[in-house]
């Protein structure tokens, strides 16, 4: 068993995986920018989740039926390898489209919470200049933390269902009760 990563291969694919959420992330920036239907957006985010989902299947598929006697452990290893390179490529992404893509969207985005807040009398407690200066941070940091969890997640799951697990919770269980019957046997056929 070969418990190294192919770390290429991982950055390769994770590249490829980040793809779909920079293109969903893009647009539905976009989206709001063209005051779309909401549906849109949330049809396009539903898809991408299936999208990545099946996507990282198949990447962790081909890794573990091209790796000898690949077990759940380096199974998992390798699909959070792809989703850490994923993770990567999609918080840069996201800093490139709120810093230079869409500059301005985060100021309307904040000028419009503000004007809520006004509303009710809370804009006074909140400093606006430096919600501003801190706000593509507090969106790659969220970013960061929504991939990799999510990566996880779909990680887990995937190397349960890819790596040959057993989905009978039970088969350690019955094997012991079948030494216990067995040797329950045994000691009333030596009482005899």
């Amino acid at each position: 068993m070969n418990n190294g990563i192919n770390w290429s291969s991982a950055a390769k694919y994770g590249l490829l995986l980040s793809s779909i959420s920079v293109v969903v992330n893009l647009l539905s920036a976009f989206l709001v920018e063209w005051q779309a239907p909401g549906f849109i957006g949330t049809v396009i985010s539903i898809a991408a989740i299936v999208g990545n989902f099946y996507l990282l299947l198949y990447i962790i598929r081909q890794n573990v039926l091209a790796e000898d006697n690949a077990d759940q452990r380096s199974a998992f290893r390798y699909g959070m390898a792809v989703c850490m390179f994923s993770t990567v490529v999609c918080c840069l992404f996201t800093l490139l489209t709120y810093t230079v893509f869409l500059p301005d969207y985060l100021e309307t985005t904040l000028t419009a919470l503000f004007e809520q807040l006004d509303a009710m009398g809370a804009a006074d407690m909140l400093d606006y200049d430096e919600m501003l200066s801190s706000m593509p941070v507090y969106l790659v940091l969220g970013e960061a933390i929504n991939c990799l969890i999510v990566g996880l997640i779909y990680s887990f799951a995937i190397s349960r269902k890819v790596a040959g697990y057993d989905n009978d919770p039970f088969a350690g269980i019955k094997d012991d009760e079948e030494d216990t019957e067995v040797s329950e046997e045994e000691n009333s056929s030596e009482e005899k």
